[in-house]
């Protein structure tokens, strides 16, 4: 006979997930967060194998063997950081991208030869900035003339530009660039497979305080919008291997109690 309480008597019944994930490499102490996570679901799956009685009649299942147990499972994060991007675009390590504060002035002028017009042409620094930009004494302006990209260091002459300006004149520049000191690189495709620990805190709302830890090949999946009207969103797929640290297990769960309410 079915119990008359309701789902409200039972403690942890239902739980809305939400929480961190974290992982870090085999031969690293401290772990990185992937800082949001949108979607983390773990799969389980079995093989089995039966044994049939095949006397008389139907065949019959006498015995069932559970041969195998896959565990997968994917995330969904929105937070690009470097180090997640390195993980996402299979890149084996990142690399500085740095330059010292500068200027271009009197004396020490930019120059740019043989300029093409309708194309943005590298100035060789980034973050540019307080840029005048001359062809011979005629100094050009802005938006009329040209269009300047500061971050990149990029600057693109109009062929419709009011200056007379024409292809392979010669630029003369003065400006300031930045100092950059914390870009950083990744070389997209130079890992063949990237295996991690993986561990998920739990944080929910209500329910259980679960807990995952293993060891985990991650792949990235699927793709990321650099130009959309939403926010940027990446996904993995991760499925769990044996290792050291949670043998005889393929991977750990915890629980830690029931989220404690006030009323």
């Amino acid at each position: 006979m079915a119990s008359s309480k309701s789902i409200q008597s039972y403690p942890g019944v239902v739980t809305i997930g939400s929480g961190v994930l974290l992982y870090k490499a085999d031969e690293d102490d401290n772990w990185i967060d992937f800082v949001h996570m949108n979607e983390v679901k773990v799969k389980i799956e079995t093989q089995t194998y039966d044994t049939k009685n095949m006397r008389s009649g139907l065949k019959r299942i006498s015995k069932s063997f559970t041969t195998e147990m896959k565990a997968s499972g994917t995330c969904l994060c929105n937070a690009p950081s470097a180090d997640n991007m390195l993980l996402f675009f299979m890149g084996d390590s990142l690399t500085d991208v740095t330059q010292s504060s500068g200027s271009w002035g009197s004396g020490t002028e930019l120059t740019v030869a043989d300029i093409e017009l309708d194309k943005w042409i590298p100035l060789g620094k980034r973050d540019v900035s307080s840029l005048v930009v001359k062809v011979g004494a005629t100094t050009l302006d802005i938006e009329d003339d040209y269009y300047l990209l500061e971050r990149p260091g990029l600057i693109y002459i109009r062929s419709d530009n009011g200056a007379s300006v024409v292809a392979d004149d010669d630029l003369t520049i003065t400006g300031s660039y930045a100092a950059i000191t914390t870009a950083k690189k990744v070389g997209a495709g130079t890992q063949t497979q990237r295996k991690v620990h993986l561990w998920f805190v739990g944080e929910p709302a209500d329910g259980r305080i679960q807990e995952i830890m293993g060891y985990a090949m991650i792949t990235p999946n699927g793709e990321i919008g650099f130009i959309s009207q939403e926010e940027e969103t990446f996904s993995f797929d991760f499925m769990f291997e044996e290792h050291e640290d949670y043998k005889p297990a393929l991977f750990e769960y915890y629980d830690y109690g029931e989220v404690s309410t006030s009323s």
